[in-house]
């Protein structure tokens, strides 16, 4: 624009000289291509283009006058030697040259870097708003195909289906029962859409959904499904996350009870109760299971690391390891680190690992992580004195509080409890 300006003086102006012309063209180009350019490079180095609009005002101010001002001694000293060197005759002094042309050529400057810097600058706003448009509608569709994807997890397809089944049979054979299904169902369905945002629950609100879920399959598996639920009252109020023992419930029937047609039990017990420190009968239960002939899951959270000759948890100690049939515990408790293990047959382990709805999309541990746990396990095989240390301490502990009349109940492990009674 400047330059097609320039240009047009030039034309209507006597004397007008084409090649000259072109000259004082290309050079305004070049001229204000580069001093926008500098306005550029230092804009986007503190990024200006991203400051809101009230502050930025208070830069494009100063930055207007700076840049008419470099544009005004540019363009005065550029056609002052043009002329000098291409218009024969032209004996004027610079000083009176800049004192001529200085007022009219930074108001031209004012107004030509005013109209870029708002075109560049309304320019990066749209395209910034442009990019934030897209981003939260991209956001908003993974969300919603999260929430998709979450109920569709939390709605067993096999499991409503059934359930359906059932209960059109239930119609016609018992109506009461029938209506105790769908009263069961309906229940079901309205914690899993209206808790799914909540990533923990205390343990009894967990435990009533399990326990609706199981009163609801034993419409359809009858006499093979028996249910006993033994939980310490001191566990109910710990929070667990959603759906980790309905989840568990459910494998449990359809890839247990279901495909034996004389039934299963699958019992689950603690290795060490975590709010009392007293062992899991491991020993007692193993020794029913020829009679029974159930499986074992132990949850050995706070033995494992801390009970056992290696430290292999509460299965040891107590000498029934190899008859626990699914093994579960923490890095988080004796290792200090994160994350968690499940040992048992490949064939369970490879169904856990492939098909469980709450971790298959779970994110893997970070490396460094995955390295110190491997290092945590060589320290719990290759430094016993660890182990002994803790119990020395534990033990120590014990013994102190006792010794002051605290009341830490029947804890035969590290976990030390204190009962507070009769308020604090």
């Amino acid at each position: 624009m400047a330059a097609l300006y320039w240009g047009y003086t030039g034309y209507i102006a006597p004397g007008f000289n084409l090649w000259l012309a072109i000259l004082y063209f290309v050079s305004d180009v070049v001229l204000y291509i580069g001093i926008t350019h500098l306005y550029r490079t230092v804009a986007l180095r503190y990024q200006w283009h991203l400051l809101p609009a009230g502050k930025l005002v208070w830069i494009l101010l100063p930055a207007v006058l700076l840049l008419a001002l470099l544009s005004t001694v540019l363009t005065i000293l550029k056609i002052y030697y043009f002329r000098r060197w291409l218009s024969p005759g032209f004996d004027v002094s610079f000083y009176n040259f800049f004192i001529q042309n200085r007022l009219s050529v930074f108001v031209a400057g004012i107004r030509l870097m005013s109209i870029w810097l708002l075109a560049y600058h309304l320019y990066h706003y749209a395209r910034r708003d442009i990019i934030s448009t897209k981003e939260n509608a991209r956001l908003a569709i993974i969300n919603r195909d999260i929430q998709l994807n979450n109920l569709s997890s939390q709605l067993n397809p096999h499991f409503l289906f059934n359930s359906l089944n059932n209960i059109k049979w239930l119609v016609a054979e018992n109506p009461v029962a029938a209506r105790r299904a769908i009263d069961l169902l309906a229940d079901l369905l309205r914690t899993s859409l209206n808790n799914r945002d909540t990533v923990l629950v205390p343990l009894h609100e967990e435990m009533d959904m399990v326990k609706d879920y199981l009163e609801l399959e034993q419409f359809r598996l009858e006499e093979r499904l028996q249910v006993k639920i033994n939980i310490n009252e001191l566990l109910l109020t710990i929070p667990v996350p959603r759906l980790c023992i309905q989840t568990l419930a459910e494998n449990a029937i359809k890839h247990g009870i279901e495909k034996q047609k004389a039934g299963g039990i699958l019992v689950i017990t603690e290795g060490v109760f975590g709010m009392a420190g007293d062992q899991g009968k491991l020993k007692e239960i193993a020794a029913l299971k020829d009679t029974y002939s159930f499986r074992m899951l132990v949850d050995d959270a706070h033995g494992f690391g801390t009970l056992g000759k290696t430290g292999a948890g509460a299965g040891e100690e107590q000498g029934v390891q190899d008859q626990i049939d699914l093994y579960f515990s923490t890095f988080a408790k004796s290792m200090a680190s994160i994350g968690a293990f499940v040992a048992g047959p490949r064939a369970i382990i490879d169904y856990i690992r492939y098909n469980i709805r709450s971790q298959i999309f779970a994110k893997s541990l970070p490396m460094p992580l995955v390295i110190g746990n491997l290092k945590r396990l060589e320290l719990l095989r290759t430094r016993p004195e660890l182990k002994d240390k803790l119990w020395s301490n534990a033990l120590k502990l014990q013994s102190g509080l006792k010794e002051k009349g605290f009341d830490i109940g029947n804890t035969d492990s590290v976990v030390t409890p204190v009962y507070m009674k009769d308020g604090v």
